[in-house]
């Protein structure tokens, strides 16, 4: 504020009002009038003196002159310029909060200038503080004097006696913006007016709002005179703020803020309006109040839905929603119908999942198993009617493998879903469905299996429907609780929605030694959460991405908060959170004592036990995270009920889990062990190598933005560019250590799922200072492979990366996050300096690290239901598993000009199937692999010569006459067995001639009426048209000839 011309209304309308300048005695006398009359809180006209001014002298650059009488702008006689900086303090004028600056008027009085004509002379926004100080430089001052410490000076804004180099401005002369204002400034003693009314001078009211809206940010203003060679002296000099007369003045219209006060509504709610909005919106304004928290308004009693769906009558309104209720207003009723709070809860029977049974063995005593993916009908709750599901095998959840370590197991994946598209509506936008539209691809994923890449369920093998693929699972780690699910590319969120979900429990005879609870007493739990059309019983599920999904419901097992009847004893419950991206904070409470403490026993986390039990009042699980708890019914009153639930509050809320009902039986009753199984700490020091990865979220021009893992070049750096599924830049050397760190800057928990490994939580840290956050007791020494890692925080995992060489994935399990872009993929190799050249593929080699002893071959297997055209299948090499559904031939342009021939609406397709590389050295006989060119994975009894003279197969990469050289490389190949001018290799009848030199008995070359690919000559059922369809017989034939 000025010292003595506080802001005036009739000032303003002068000064403002008018097109004309005001003298400035004449602004005086007004202000002098007008003071006694008006509120400075009222007025939208304000005067406000300078809060600081100064002058600084290129010729001159260490002196100033802060608190003399007079500032100067333009240059002097030597054509040396001087420049003024003033600055007007907005935050302490008491302009209201939000007002709007409409118009700025600076004003300076020009007592001197030896010119003879006028100068613009140009307002510059400064942008770095400076300093005005306590030098008085004396009249008329246009030397200025030596600054103290401080001190603005043409070098310095703030000057450092000490460092005269220190707060230098970035430019000599003020560090300053383009110019907001102009104004031309007589040669004559007068006002010298900058108006932002004035054409070109609009940003100095920018300006002006910009300093009351951040204050921090006001550095005012640099007066910058005419300058430059050739001009005569422009200088001109201004009362400065401590000539008390004429004093600097900036005045400001600005439109105050509608004032807003709380607005009462007989529904109890309360909105903050302006009174006569207020009223004409039918409230009634509180003035004397202008916030709705806390709310203030009377509120209307009447029926609450709960939050376990029950009714209660005469709640008030906001008890019944501070408790998460639903109010159905003023004066209603329970009784009435014309509302429903929802589903019953506790009237389902808990299911408990099947165990699923083998279909066969193989010979080498490998018990297979055959999972289909197919569509289902299935009553999730009582009063529903029954849901259309996606399922393995027709149950949601799935049926449960039992299987034990140290014996591996043949799966055998058939994608049996209907033609017609997805169950739901498909977002194109990621990763997957941009290519293959809304079709059904399924792929299945082993959740914490320590498996080869191929049987991995990698995102892009996805099978559509009609098709099959075999895996084999080793089952060569601990046991603990693994899952399957669905895991295809851009669509896992949907298709694990759908019900593509079961446990998979491994076993050993340590841990059935324990004493555990088993047999009834052990529970696999897998808890969910859904939105249901109450109407119809179906699923809904957004059509386009969202940040990450929650439903309404929980469905534990399959069913909407079921009940289960237990027994006075301990039960082991092998607990699951299945959910899209939901968080669960589990407790149990015993509904006639609330505040009765019932222990959880934690026994193990995702991977395995724990060395020791812990009892937790409360456990906390992310999405994909398992943990193992006894829970001890012994001691309560038959007909005590005892109900999980969920204290996590993110909307909606879903209070309730499942209820326990204890019953008079005696069940399990044996004690806990006080040692499980001992957990060794893996030594950070055995680590090799540290990877440093950030969580965040960034643009995209389809869905509008999408989550990405970035990878950094140290801790906390810089990103490699490195962010998205294709981007593959972490190459793990087997059989070493590492750890990885993930760091957090977003406002989402993010719960990291790797692939391959079992890795142990190292620690938790602030981004913010490092300091250290404690582990909860199942991240403490303990086996894991999901981890969350919260907001503002980075976590630090150890794993050994062992075994299978190949690519993996690792990703965020908030499912719609992974699907978009939230997945990224490491690859295993072996050490480089393992390979030797010498032309064998021996331990320690593989593909990837050795490509010269360890050739990568086609990984395409005929008759594993892959039309595998990216490995050269089509209907022709490969009909069993390449037969269109129409006239077109898979792999090639006949029928199709578009490879992928994709119709969901008929179910006909092909598709370019990636390439499925095989490589010698990854434990896996596959595709073109033999014996003889891999004995590392394809391991068989001592050679026994199937071609005891001449070799009749020289390109099929065997040693048929175990010489111990590969055919194509003896001297005798390529072979014409039967002479015929046609090499075996490429003769349709081997032993017949009926080539170019030796024709058939019709004097034919090469005939093949039903075009089977076997000659005439040689072919038992001639003539017998399959249209790329081959029989029993000509298959049996092919085998024999060439295998």
């Amino acid at each position: 504020m000025m010292k003595h011309k506080p802001q005036s209304l009739a000032l303003a309308i002068a000064r403002l009002g008018s097109e004309g300048s005001v003298n400035f005695s004449t602004w005086l006398a007004l202000a002098a009038v007008t003071i006694m009359l008006f509120s400075p809180v009222a007025a939208d006209t304000i005067a406000i003196g300078a809060a600081a001014d100064n002058t600084i002298y290129e010729n001159i650059p260490q002196n100033t002159c802060g608190a003399g009488e007079e500032i100067y702008a333009g240059q002097n006689g030597g054509q040396s310029p001087r420049r003024a900086l003033l600055r007007f303090d907005l935050a302490a004028a008491g302009i209201p909060a939000g007002s709007v600056i409409n118009r700025v008027v600076l004003t300076l009085w020009m007592n001197q200038t030896s010119d003879s004509e006028p100068r613009t002379m140009q307002l510059h926004p400064l942008t770095r503080a400076w300093g005005e100080g306590s030098v008085n430089c004396g009249t008329p001052g246009g030397s200025g004097a030596g600054a103290d410490a401080g001190d603005a000076t043409w070098l310095a804004a703030q000057y450092d006696p000490g460092d005269p180099l220190n707060n230098n401005w970035t430019s000599p002369g003020g560090d300053y913006a383009a110019a907001s204002g102009s104004a031309s400034v007589s040669e004559q003693e007068s006002d010298a007016i900058w108006d932002s009314a004035d054409a070109g001078n609009g940003a100095m009211a920018s300006d002006a709002q910009a300093w009351l809206d951040d204050p921090a940010g006001n550095y005012g203003w640099i007066l910058i005179g005419a300058e430059g060679a050739g001009l005569a002296q422009t200088a001109r000099r201004f009362d400065s703020r401590e000539n008390t007369n004429q004093e600097p003045a900036l005045l400001i219209e600005f439109t105050p803020p509608v004032q807003l006060f709380a607005c009462c509504f007989t529904s109890g709610d309360c909105s903050v309006l302006a009174t006569d909005d207020c009223v004409a919106a039918g409230g009634t304004s509180d003035t004397g109040t202008s916030s709705c928290v806390p709310n203030m308004c009377p509120q209307p009693a009447g029926a609450c839905c709960n939050l376990d769906e029950s009714c209660s009558d005469g709640v008030q309104r906001d008890i019944c929603e501070l408790q998460g209720g639903s109010f159905q207003g003023s004066g209603s009723q329970c009784s009435q119908t014309t509302f429903d709070c929802g589903l019953e809860p506790f009237v389902d029977a808990l299911p408990i999942p099947g165990i699923l049974a083998p279909v066969a063995t193989r010979g080498d005593g490998v018990e297979q198993y055959e999972v289909t993916a197919q569509t289902a009908s299935q009553q999730l709750h009582s009063e529903l009617p029954p849901s259309t599901l996606w399922t393995y095998n027709g149950k949601y959840p799935a049926d449960t493998f039992e299987t034990r370590v140290g014996e591996p197991i043949e799966v055998t994946f058939i994608n049996g879903l209907p033609p017609g598209g997805h169950m739901f509506a498909v977002d194109e936008c990621p990763h997957g469905p941009n290519y293959y539209s809304n079709s059904s691809r399924v792929v299945t994923h082993l959740h914490g299996g320590h498996v080869p890449a191929r049987f991995d369920g990698q995102p892009e093998f996805a099978m559509l429907p009609g098709e099959m693929d075999v895996y084999e699972y080793p089952n060569d780690q601990l046991p603990g609780i693994l899952w399957y699910h669905d895991h295809a590319l851009g669509i896992t969120r949907l298709n694990v929605y759908g019900g593509l979900a079961g446990f998979y429990l491994l076993r050993d005879d340590f841990e059935d030694g324990l004493g555990l609870p088993a047999g009834e007493f052990e529970i696999p739990l897998v808890i969910q959460d859904r939105d249901i059309d109450l109407s119809t019983g179906q699923l809904n599920y957004p059509s386009n991405l969202v940040n990450a999904f929650f439903g309404d419901k929980v469905l534990a097992n399959g069913k909407v908060w079921p009940v289960m009847q237990v027994k006075q004893g301990k039960y082991r419950f092998r607990l699951l959170n299945g959910s899209q991206a939901r968080t669960y904070d589990l407790r149990l409470e015993n509904l006639a004592d609330p505040g009765q403490s019932i222990p959880f026993t934690l026994i193990g986390a995702d991977l395995g036990l724990i060395t020791a039990p812990i009892p937790l009042d409360t456990i906390t699980m992310a999405a994909a995270e398992r943990l193992d708890v006894i829970v001890d019914f012994a001691g309560f009153a038959p007909g005590t009920e005892v109900v999980l639930r969920n204290d996590e509050p993110t909307a909606p809320r879903v209070f309730n889990v499942m209820k326990f009902v204890v019953t008079a039986d005696t069940g399990f009753t044996d004690p806990v062990p006080a040692q499980l199984r001992t957990v060794t700490p893996i030594p950070e020091a055995d680590a090799t190598l540290s990877r440093w990865f950030r969580l965040e979220r960034v643009g995209e021009p389809c869905a509008g933005n999408e989550w990405v893992i970035r990878t950094l070049d140290g801790p906390g750096g810089t990103p490699t560019g490195a962010q998205r599924w294709d981007d593959l830049s972490e190459f793990v050397q087997l059989g070493t250590t590492e750890i990885w760190e993930f760091e957090n800057p977003s406002s989402m928990m993010h719960p990291v799922h790797i692939h391959l490994v079992a890795f142990q939580v190292l620690d938790r840290s602030l981004l913010s200072d490092g300091s250290l956050l404690p582990l909860t007791a199942w991240e403490q020494n303990t086996w894991k492979d999901t981890v969350r890692v919260e907001p503002g925080t980075r976590v630090r995992v150890i794993a050994r990366y062992e075994d299978f060489p190949g690519r993996f994935a690792y990703h965020c399990h908030i499912l719609d996050h992974e699907d978009h872009e939230m997945m990224r993929q490491f690859q295993t190799v072996n050490d480089p300096l393992a390979c030797d050249g010498d032309g064998f593929c021996e331990a320690g080699e593989d593909g990837f690290n050795c490509p010269v002893d360890c050739p990568q071959v086609s990984g395409a297997a005929c008759g594993n239901g892959l039309c595998e055209t990216g490995d050269g299948e089509d209907c022709n090499t490969c009909p069993q598993d390449c037969n269109g559904d129409v006239d077109f031939c898979c792999g090639s342009t006949v029928g199709c000009d578009d490879s992928r021939c994709i119709d969901t609406d008929s179910n006909y397709f092909c598709r370019v199937m990636p390439r499925l590389e095989a490589t010698c050295g990854d434990r896996m006989c596959e595709g073109q692999e033999t014996s003889a060119s891999c004995p590392q994975d394809c391991s068989v009894p001592a050679c026994e010569p199937t071609e005891l003279t001449d070799e009749l197969s020289c390109s099929d990469g065997l040693d048929n006459d175990c010489d111990g050289t590969v055919d194509a490389n003896d001297s005798d190949c390529p072979l014409d067995s039967d002479g015929d001018g046609v090499v075996d290799s490429e003769d349709n009848c081997i032993l017949i001639a009926n080539g170019t030199v030796i024709a058939d008995a019709g004097g034919n070359s090469q005939l093949d009426t039903d075009g089977d690919g076997i000659g005439n000559a040689c072919d038992p059922d001639i003539g017998i048209p399959n249209n790329c369809t081959v029989d029993l017989v000509d298959l049996s034939l092919i085998r024999e000839s060439f295998l």
